[in-house]
């Protein structure tokens, strides 16, 4: 049985050979091989976004900073989305806890 990160893989060759559609069935099949492989939410609320499913690109980047908190990049990519769905308020509050995130990763 293949591995999240082996799906995930999978998914993002799909994704960069154009077949957005069989990359997310795969990064389906990523995240319930192990929930809490960030790399697949990652790649997954990407592709959402590209094909313009805003809510559920949003809900796997929520996923990305609820499994690593301290993932800078997660809020700025979740702010992203919040900001093309037009939730201003949520995607500043997204984009300053990154900020609050990064400063204190650059003070240890």
């Amino acid at each position: 049985m293949a591995t999240a990160q082996d799906l995930t893989n999978q998914g993002f060759d799909l994704f960069a050979q154009g077949n957005v559609d069989e990359a997310i069935k795969t990064l389906k099949q990523a995240i319930e091989a192990d929930p809490d492989y960030i790399e697949a939410y990652r790649n997954i609320a990407m592709m959402y976004g590209q094909k313009g499913m805003l809510d559920e690109a949003v809900e796997a980047a929520r996923k990305v900073v609820e499994i690593d908190p301290d993932d800078t990049l997660g809020y700025v990519s979740l702010s992203m989305l919040l900001q093309r769905q037009g939730k201003i308020a949520e995607a500043e509050e997204a984009k300053a806890i990154g900020m609050t995130v990064q400063m204190r990763s650059h003070r240890r």
